[in-house]
């Protein structure tokens, strides 16, 4: 196999691989949305949280940290994953370098602020919530696979 057997320096790129990133994280996003969305659903239709009788999520929804100035953190989940979304569009037709670094930014933000959330599940609510920990585990792979992309798939260089 060729491409076992190539030299990979860094400031190259793998195109067919970056590819294969790009279009996983464009699922993750839209599964990220998907999560969200449906929590944000939940919450200003007044419905209760369909989940694993196990799990706490109607807790979690309920209590006083699922909200921030009134507003479910669920929205600012989609809001992230749909921001998430539109950079890796923005970066497939254009060729503005900014794009990664600030892809990877955002879900690093949004992954730290994750962290947080899931402490509070653990610590300070002690329940959790399935939905919650589920957009968590794709905030993450969002985060990985972004650092992964910017740190070892970056741009071509273009001579000049």
């Amino acid at each position: 196999m060729d491409l076992l057997k190539c030299n990979i320096q860094r400031g190259e790129s793998l195109p067919a691989l970056d590819g294969f990133v790009w279009k996983a994280l464009m699922a993750l996003c839209l599964a990220g949305i998907a999560v969200a969305g449906y929590l944000s659903y939940v919450h200003f239709a007044n419905k209760v949280v369909y989940c694993a009788d196990y799990s706490g999520c109607e807790v979690v929804a309920l209590s006083e940290y699922s909200t921030l100035f009134g507003i479910p953190i669920a929205l600012g989940g989609v809001a992230l994953y749909a921001g998430l979304a539109v950079l890796l569009l923005i970066e497939s037709l254009t060729s503005m370098s900014w794009v990664k670094r600030v892809f990877f930014v955002l879900a690093l933000l949004g992954f730290v602020y994750s962290l947080y959330l899931t402490y509070l599940e653990l610590f300070v609510i002690l329940s959790l919530c399935l939905w919650c920990l589920s957009s968590a585990v794709i905030l993450t792979l969002v985060t990985l696979l972004g650092g992964i992309r910017l740190l070892w798939m970056p741009e071509p260089r273009t001579g000049g």
